[in-house]
């Protein structure tokens, strides 16, 4: 199955994911946010990818396991 980049179709992700990408939207790209923002995506079901310029791509969803 290919993922397909949610990033595509912002305005229809849940608010919530929309609020975090609000919380990181103002601060430098460095490798540091883009890792708290991938922790921040992960809790809500979500991951995204980041690039050696510390640019956030290819929003996808990911399973959430139960422990």
């Amino acid at each position: 199955m290919e993922n397909i980049n949610l990033l595509d179709n912002y305005e229809e992700l849940p608010q919530v994911v929309k609020d975090i990408f609000y919380c990181f939207e103002m601060l430098d790209n460095t490798y540091e946010n883009c890792e708290q923002l991938v922790k921040s995506l992960n809790v809500v079901g979500y991951t995204i990818e980041y690039g050696l310029d510390a640019e956030p791509y290819n929003l996808t969803k990911i399973k959430l396991i139960k422990i």
